[in-house]
């Protein structure tokens, strides 16, 4: 009998001990998605900056392309590095060779527009149609 009373001690005792681990274990790992959501927030900050004087640098004479690029907007006649400094690069892209030249056909489905260049210059740009 004091066999079974030893025993139910016992798994009472483990199961507890299992119970506080796994609540310690729960916030060690809740600490450690908030450091590596600090990490990743850090970074994107990072990028961002390097992004920004990227463009400083490169648009220094032209304040127009440069204040358009550093907000990510888009404005007809921006070369395809330009578009790419601004939005990143497309998810598509699709090229014709005709009597007007290179025609470029490029897409942003999360920005939901097709961007269209002729002989590396942004002629046209065309939000997806509403479904």
């Amino acid at each position: 009998m004091n066999f079974h009373k030893i025993n139910k001690s016992f798994i009472i005792i483990l199961v507890f001990g299992i119970l506080i681990f796994s609540i310690s274990l729960f916030m060690f790992c809740k600490h450690l998605d908030q450091q590596t959501l600090q990490k990743i927030e850090a970074l994107n900050n990072q990028e961002e900056l390097l992004r920004k004087k990227l463009v400083n640098i490169t648009y220094r004479s032209n304040n127009l392309l440069k204040n358009t690029i550093i907000e990510k907007k888009i404005i007809l006649d921006m070369t395809p590095k330009d578009v790419s400094i601004s939005w990143g690069e497309p998810i598509d892209k699709d090229s014709q060779f005709g009597s007007l030249g290179v025609i470029e056909q490029w897409v942003y489905r999360d920005r939901g527009y097709y961007l269209y260049f002729q002989n590396g210059i942004l002629i046209d740009k065309i939000k997806f149609p509403d479904n």
